[in-house]
């Protein structure tokens, strides 16, 4: 049996699919990690109750998938099934956006704003202190997904910059509360 934990699965799928080994493959990708790099930062409960992705395909074998699934709960780890491309598409919204907007927002920070950047800041960037060759990769190898969650984004920001530049104070609040909607859903399902 074969698994990994990179970020993106698609791919990798169909190029497996290809080669002998495709029958012994399980993806997987645990939702956990950290900026943080090296054994200094090692946690052995890196993974409780963090949401574990196997991606099996059609030709996956069902012991292998279930030895795969075995790993991950052994670990502390919610299983979740999905198939490769779903996973990625899932990721790109889930983990991927919120990168890219994280190291936006820590790109913008200027001299100006600096000295006042607190918590707020720093929630928000956390990730953005993340290996960039790590993450050029990951944002590359789900290029299509990502580009539509950015082209989301986009919407979604310049709808507030027209309730703003017209002063639609509704328009506003409803934007805002659609945030707080998107956070309430990840609550409930992190408890």
């Amino acid at each position: 049996m074969i698994t990994d934990v990179g970020s993106t699965k698609g791919r990798l799928a169909r190029e497996l699919a290809e080669l002998a080994a495709s029958g012994r493959y399980v993806g997987s990708h645990p939702m956990a990690g950290s900026h943080r790099q090296g054994l200094d930062h090692a946690d052995a409960q890196l993974f409780r109750d963090r949401a574990c992705v196997i991606t099996p395909t059609a030709g996956t074998p069902a012991r292998a998938v279930d030895a795969v699934d075995e790993l991950w709960r052994a670990v502390g780890g919610r299983v979740v099934r999905m198939d490769p491309d779903e996973h990625d598409a899932a990721v790109a919204e889930a983990s991927h956006l919120p990168h890219i907007l994280g190291a936006t927002a820590a790109a913008g920070l200027t001299a100006l704003g600096a000295p006042l950047a607190s918590s707020g800041f720093r929630d928000t960037t956390r990730v953005a202190a993340g290996s960039p060759e790590l993450w050029s990769g990951i944002l590359r190898d789900n290029r299509a997904a990502v580009i539509a969650g950015i082209d989301h984004a986009r919407t979604r920001l310049d709808a507030l910059a027209q309730a703003l530049t017209s002063d639609d104070a509704d328009a506003v609040r409803v934007w805002l509360e659609r945030g707080g909607e998107g956070r309430r859903r990840f609550d409930d399902i992190a408890r």
